[in-house]
């Protein structure tokens, strides 16, 4: 009897796993076969880097192509044209993404949906007005004072650093004041947030097989999120803390590297950005302000091109809420769409920030550029992010004469979603 009903379970599970295969292949497109039951693979997920991996697979199916997630279809695209309808045009038809938690106490705004989305999102855009960012530029520079102190003990030890860590207490330093009205002073020794937030994102790399056999059934069983507790242990206590935090405080009003210097086009445009950063800050006096980095448009254009090379996510998706077609493309309700980067530029593996001034703005094809995202659920903290990158480059190479050494490379595990988790960055600084 045991046995039977052993046979009838798998015979079920059988049956729901496959229940949605056969619908990319109806919508017009390539289709990734699954197999049995298990979806198109990879299962192994800690065995590839995404980002080349998709690489290979647009090259194989095309800029449309779909596949499957165990049961879920999804839709992956490299087609600026289709994305730019996606995200903004068609945006009510697509304006939720699939990776939530399901405790709302920590879903973030990336992953919020519908009206809990449209709330959160209006509550939170007073934050992020230009008036706001202006007055948060104080303590950034606080922030940049305490990093480059930092630096200045450092280079005297030794020149060649490994400036990912630096960085990232630089990050979490402004994210505890600006956000939270809280001096976290990670450079004083005191990175326990650090510990906690790098775990956070630490919690989704795929690291062996268990890891990719749960990240394949949470992004391949809708639903599954309300049945198992995915949130990572140091969210946890990371909610805690700003929860005691925002219930004690007000919130107050109030990571760049350029890492393709590796060639000899690219050191000249380092030169190139380093003289802009200089004859800026002459001309205001060394004052570093909103003003100051809006009138450096090379350098705005250097932290872009790096986006392009390295954006912050491998995938950027969307989850479809409305039947849709376009082109000939049908894509059904409760399919998922993943945005793959998409080769829009000329020479994309040169390093060229010219890409990006003013003058060349008309070749950009439109959502061909998305570290931030797109339409309506763009990055609400672009701006703000795009600000401390600059102030924190200026203050940087106002200083330092940046050069590679033997140590210096660009390497993302396999297994890891996000690309800004590279392994080191090690740089050697001279002050000038």
């Amino acid at each position: 009897m045991f046995l039977w009903l052993l046979a009838g379970f798998f015979l079920l599970l059988w049956i729901y796993l496959r229940r949605n295969y056969g619908k990319l292949e109806k919508c017009g497109m390539p289709v990734i076969p699954p197999f049995l039951c298990f979806g198109s693979g990879p299962w192994a997920m800690h065995k590839y880097q995404l980002a080349e991996l998709d690489k290979e697979r647009v090259a194989k199916y095309g800029k449309v192509f779909g596949a499957y997630i165990l049961s879920q279809p999804m839709v992956y695209l490299a087609d600026a044209d289709l994305i730019k309808q996606i995200t903004t045009k068609d945006f009510e038809s697509f304006h939720g993404h699939l990776f939530k938690f399901g405790d709302q106490k920590f879903r973030t705004l990336d992953m919020a949906d519908g009206e809990e989305w449209k709330e959160l999102r209006k509550g939170m855009s007073p934050i992020f007005t230009s008036g706001k960012i202006k007055g948060m530029l104080q303590y950034v520079n606080c922030t940049l004072d305490n990093m480059m102190e930092h630096l200045e003990k450092r280079v005297k030890e030794d020149p060649v650093i490994d400036l990912k860590p630096v960085f990232q207490k630089m990050t979490m330093d402004v994210i505890g004041k600006c956000a939270f009205g809280i001096e976290i002073n990670c450079f004083e020794g005191n990175t326990d947030l650090l510990r906690l937030g790098n775990g956070v994102f630490d919690g989704f790399k795929v690291k062996n097989v268990m890891d990719a056999f749960f990240m394949n059934i949470f992004l391949g069983l809708s639903g599954i999120e309300n049945y198992l507790d995915m949130v990572p242990p140091e969210m946890k206590e990371l909610y805690k803390i700003f929860k005691n935090i925002e219930t004690e405080r007000k919130v107050p009003n109030g990571d760049f590297i350029d890492k393709m210097a590796e060639m000899k086009k690219q050191v000249q445009v380092l030169d190139k950005l380093v003289a802009e950063i200089d004859e800026v800050l002459e001309k205001f006096n060394g004052k570093l302000d909103h003003e100051t980095v809006a009138e450096m448009p090379y350098l705005e254009a250097c932290i872009k091109e790096t986006l392009r090379f390295f954006p912050p996510v491998s995938r950027n998706d969307r989850l479809c809420n409305k039947d849709f077609e376009y082109k000939g493309i049908k894509i059904p309700k409760g399919i998922g769409i993943v945005h793959l980067d998409p080769e829009y530029w000329p020479e994309p593996y040169m390093f060229k920030p010219e890409r990006f001034l003013k003058e060349n703005a008309g070749s950009i094809v439109p959502c061909s550029w998305l570290p931030f995202g797109a339409g309506p659920r763009t990055c609400i903290g672009e701006r703000f992010a795009m600000i401390e990158m600059k102030m924190g480059t200026v203050r940087l190479l106002s200083k330092y004469m940046i050069e590679i050494d033997s140590k210096t490379r660009y390497h993302v595990d396999k297994g890891e979603v996000f690309m800004a988790l590279y392994t080191d960055m090690f740089l050697k600084l001279t002050e000038r």
